[in-house]
């Protein structure tokens, strides 16, 4: 062991107030866990980036086998042992202890009804969320098993986004129920070897940081002003502080829809998230009246030239900018190919901090270089547990949390295609954020039925909203035409001599 990572593992020790036999390894964070760890530091309590995963389990469960099986689960991943050290003079980092006691609560309501368990669920979840965690703790998670019938059961897996993207909770939820499957038969696990989580750090440290920057700089070249919302109760900049009051709305595709949606990508050869960005940059540029647009998304981070990154357990995504032209006069289809081919070049800097690329851009500091986010959930699930009878399966899956950004948008195409928006309350009314929904779904139609239309000429209003719209302009009422204004105003102040015709300041 060297000078320096003795002093280092000394300082953490000191800290935690640990034995160092139970440090496994410490190492940085990556860029997004330090943007994370900054805004769950900046507001305490709030339950921001505190991820919630609630679902049911149907079959005959073993609670003490199931509970075995996520505390192997936990030994074999370096993240779900780790925790955050930060103060104002140094950088941050993470500590992996070699072992942890899982937080494990069970409780037995197979006497209330289903009324009563929904209601208590939802009550649990948000005491849970408020309580958030004590970061430089582990685990930085924790479970809650409710019984609800003899072969229903109901998990709350809590645990704070530092740890886990939402590909790496599939693999550890594929991993532990076959876990499970295996320990409930007596047999020996036979997993696989994992990459630890440092790996992908270490990676991070010898990307080509010079390439990242002429690259985002070129990118976003005269972008000087974040793409304004449209629909907010008040400008931006005239709003007080405040800490966001989450809220969300959520809505499945029709089958007939979905069906037609995923064709039109497939004969098209873009994307589903290609066609959902394309439809999010023609909704914000026709909300802001701006035809180039900048918003958020986020990407894998599992680049081909990591070893092992498709099945490392980890917080491996990113939030980059996406700056989109949206030319009115481009044919649909062409557009989306060139959106998508836009993408393939930023998946070639995926790896950049996203406030490194603030600092490279032209949008004054202090300002964010996006309000909304668009992220696409698409993970690898174990087919395996979908279509075996003898396995629990996992049903009414919920994923519960709330970012910083004030707009944020989750597509998850799994058996069917849903789409939440998670909002600011303060920010916005909750029938612009229904309105901002209905639009959007028109959009997403209109490129379906008119592929080699025009970007200009996609409606985003429905058959309803567009005789609302209608109506509202029929203003139209008789006039005299034999009298000039002074008469009429004369005319007035004559039947009301009393009333105040103007007021000033």
């Amino acid at each position: 062991m060297s000078a320096e990572t003795a002093t280092a593992m000394s300082t953490v020790e000191s800290a935690v107030a640990a034995p160092a036999k139970n440090v496994e390894a410490i190492y940085p964070l990556s860029p997004l866990q330090e943007g994370l760890l900054y805004h769950s530091l900046a507001a305490p309590g709030s339950g921001v980036y505190v991820v919630q995963v609630d679902f049911t389990l149907r079959g005959a469960l073993e609670p003490v086998t199931f509970r075995k099986a996520w505390e192997q689960a936990v030994e074999r991943h370096s993240s779900l042992r780790t925790l955050f050290l930060s103060n104002r003079r140094d950088k941050p980092l993470q500590v992996v202890r070699r072992q942890v006691t899982l937080p494990w609560t069970e409780l037995d309501w197979r006497a209330k009804d289903a009324v009563a368990c929904a209601k208590d669920i939802d009550a649990l979840l948000e005491e849970d969320r408020t309580r958030g965690f004590q970061l430089d703790l582990a685990p930085l998670m924790r479970f809650t098993l409710i019984r609800l019938g003899d072969d229903v059961h109901r998990l709350l897996w809590s645990f704070h986004h530092l740890l886990l993207d939402g590909w790496s909770f599939a693999l550890v939820e594929s991993e532990v129920l076959s876990l499970y499957d295996r320990l409930r038969r007596g047999e020996e696990a036979r997993l696989a070897p994992v990459r630890p989580y440092r790996e992908f750090i270490a990676w991070l440290q010898h990307q080509d940081q010079a390439s990242a920057e002429s690259f985002w700089r070129e990118t976003l070249r005269g972008f000087t002003t974040p793409t304004p919302l449209g629909i907010d109760r008040c400008a931006p900049h005239l709003a007080a502080p405040h800490t966001p009051d989450r809220a969300r709305q959520r809505w499945e595709l029709q089958p007939d829809a979905e069906t037609a949606l995923r064709s039109f990508a497939r004969e098209r050869r873009v994307t589903l998230n290609t066609v959902f960005q394309g439809a999010w940059a023609i909704l914000l540029s026709r909300y802001s009246g701006e035809d180039d647009v900048v918003f958020g998304v986020t990407s894998s981070g599992r680049s081909p030239t990591l070893p092992g990154a498709e099945t490392m357990v980890g917080l491996l995504i990113n939030t980059l900018p996406m700056r989109v032209p949206v030319r009115s006069g481009a044919i649909v289809t062409s557009w989306l190919q060139e959106l998508q081919a836009r993408q393939a070049e930023v998946r070639q800097h995926e790896h950049t901090a996203l406030a490194a690329i603030q600092k490279w851009s032209e949008v004054p500091p202090g300002s964010p270089l996006f309000e909304s986010l668009i992220g696409f959930e698409n993970y690898p699930r174990d087919p395996e547990n979908a279509c075996s009878p003898d396995r629990l399966a996992v049903n009414e899956l919920r994923f519960l949390g709330q970012t910083n950004f004030p707009l944020s948008l989750q597509v998850l195409p799994d058996n069917r295609i849903c789409v939440e928006l998670e909002y600011d309350s303060r920010r916005f009314e909750d029938a612009a954020i229904g309105r901002a929904i209905a639009h959007l779904n028109r959009l997403l139609e209109a490129m379906v039925e008119n592929p080699d239309g025009l970007v200009g000429d996609l409606p985003m209003l429905t058959t309803s909203g567009r005789h609302q719209i209608l109506a509202w302009n029929r203003t139209a009422s008789e006039f005299p035409q034999d009298k000039s204004v002074h008469q009429l105003f004369e005319e007035q102040v004559a039947r009301t001599p009393g009333a105040t015709a103007l007021a000033f300041g």
